[in-house]
């Protein structure tokens, strides 16, 4: 009955979509966007099946990636117009790419990022940890590692969020840390010898809409249309939980379990102005205490779109009146 019930929430949404689709405005602006294929998407991937883009003037193309790092690679060789990545994925990257700008942020989790740990050794005489580098899976490897009890010979094994599911099996690492749907899969495979540490609320990571400034300077209207369409999904989330969960569980392939397992960590809200700002300058001092890291880490004022760094967090009535006027 529950699996019918999801293939028609799927499938009403779907049809939402094909009704309020049909026409694409010809003032509408053609956008890429490179999504990271991860639960904190979810406003995207909304605007997207719910028509939130088209009514807000969007015309949206969008290609997945497995995590932020790929979704920015993507954004930075101009493959796609916007990405979805980590406020500490900007921190990491601003320094030595000025054109990178934020647009806003529209979901956070203090839980996603999961440190597991084996709870059997089978590694030898160096204590194995797992992360993926430059990216959210760093910075809180790089805090877990400077607030616990010192390890003794601790040898870090950067790996891509696909390599760490198949060592992890394999039994090579003795901790890991990734984010979901990863630590879940990894948790899934191998449940009688993985634990999961107390990290919750150690950091709280700001999904962001990431953009070049060259890009947003071409079409200044576009960073603002973005802004009130991912607010209408996020809304939409909001009052629709149950429509919500059953699109993102078909889009990234998910099932029931995984949403009752980390679905209550999601909080999805935009937010744009000058907290991006601050928030991305803290990533920045607080990766420089814990680490000796090759990067010059900053973030400039001019790194925040211009289009929204003076615009306050809009109400659904205002996307929603926004988007009708165009």
């Amino acid at each position: 009955m529950k699996v019918r019930f999801s293939a028609w929430l799927v499938t009403v949404a779907i049809s939402f979509l094909t009704l309020s689709c049909s026409d694409v405005s010809k003032d509408s602006i053609a956008v890429r966007i490179a999504i990271s294929r991860t639960p904190l998407s979810s406003p995207l991937y909304i605007a997207a099946t719910e028509a939130f883009f088209a009514q807000c003037g969007l015309d949206v193309s969008y290609k997945e990636y497995a995590g932020g790092l790929r979704s920015l690679e993507a954004l930075t060789t101009g493959d796609a117009d916007f990405a979805t990545g980590s406020d500490t994925l900007m921190a990491f990257n601003a320094q030595n790419n000025k054109d990178l700008a934020i647009v806003a942020s529209f979901a956070s989790s203090d839980n996603d990022t999961k440190v597991l740990q084996r709870e059997f050794s089978t590694t030898g005489t160096a204590f194995r940890i797992g992360y993926y580098s430059d990216t959210a899976s760093e910075y809180l490897l790089r805090m877990h590692l400077a607030l616990t009890p010192a390890i003794a010979n601790i040898e870090l094994v950067p790996l891509t969020p696909e390599e760490m599911v198949v060592v992890w099996q394999r039994g090579e690492l003795d901790r890991a840390v990734i984010w979901e749907p990863y630590a879940f899969q990894m948790i899934k495979n191998a449940p009688m010898t993985t634990t999961v540490l107390d990290s919750k609320g150690l950091y709280r990571l700001n999904f962001q809409l990431l953009s070049r400034s060259t890009f947003l300077d071409q079409t200044p209207e576009v960073a603002e249309r973005m802004v009130h369409a991912i607010n209408l999904a996020s809304h939409f989330i909001a009052q629709n939980p149950q429509v919500a969960q059953a699109v993102i569980k078909e889009q990234l392939k998910l099932g029931d379990d995984f949403i009752e397992w980390d679905w209550p960590n999601y909080q999805f809200k935009i937010d744009v102005g000058r907290q991006l700002l601050l928030t991305a300058q803290e990533n920045a001092r607080w990766l420089k205490k814990v680490a000796n890291h090759r990067h010059s880490l900053t973030v400039a004022a001019n790194q925040i779109s211009s289009a929204t760094l003076n615009m306050r967090n809009p109400s659904f009535e205002t996307s929603k009146q926004f988007c009708e006027r165009l």
